[in-house]
């Protein structure tokens, strides 16, 4: 369950994240959007292609500490 406040992190995160979003392509013409579209679309499919899902790790497994150094 998520707490209501970080709820509304999310949300202000979104929104700023969108302003920022929409600032940036309307620098852009509707050629280089279009190019934009079709090199996001080919990494996507790139990534799929390589396996990658987009899920998040679980990040106390991954730290260093107790047992867990940076050995080689």
């Amino acid at each position: 369950m998520r707490w209501p406040r970080s709820a509304a992190l999310a949300e202000k995160r979104c929104a700023a994240q969108s302003e920022v979003a929409d600032r940036i392509l309307s620098t852009l013409t509707p050629e280089e959007i279009e190019s934009l579209n079709v090199l996001t679309e080919k990494i996507i499919h790139q990534c799929k292609d390589m396996g990658a899902r987009g899920e998040r790790k679980h990040g106390r497994h991954y730290r260093h500490g107790k047992g867990r150094g940076c050995r080689k």
